[in-house]
């Protein structure tokens, strides 16, 4: 974990985990770390091939291809 924030978690009301920078919240602290080193304050890192659609996590690349372009999706053999 060399170069990645550790340190004591807080929570929201709800019990839920409370980013310090953004406050966004998460159920799991796993989701929240995963926030702290990936995504807060980062750009995005995945763009959409066939539109300016920009996204931080790979995991909302693909459904945003399936509902926006899946003609071109299925025409492309990816289907």
């Amino acid at each position: 974990m060399e170069g990645r924030i550790k340190q004591k978690q807080m929570r929201d009301s709800l019990g839920r985990f409370l980013c310090p920078k953004c406050g966004k919240t998460y159920k799991y602290q796993s989701g929240l770390s995963q926030h702290i080193n990936h995504e807060c304050g980062m750009p995005p890192k995945f763009k959409c091939p066939f539109c300016a659609y920009v996204c931080k996590q790979k995991s909302s690349l693909k459904p945003h291809i399936a509902a926006k372009h899946h003609r071109l999706y299925v025409e492309l053999g990816k289907d």
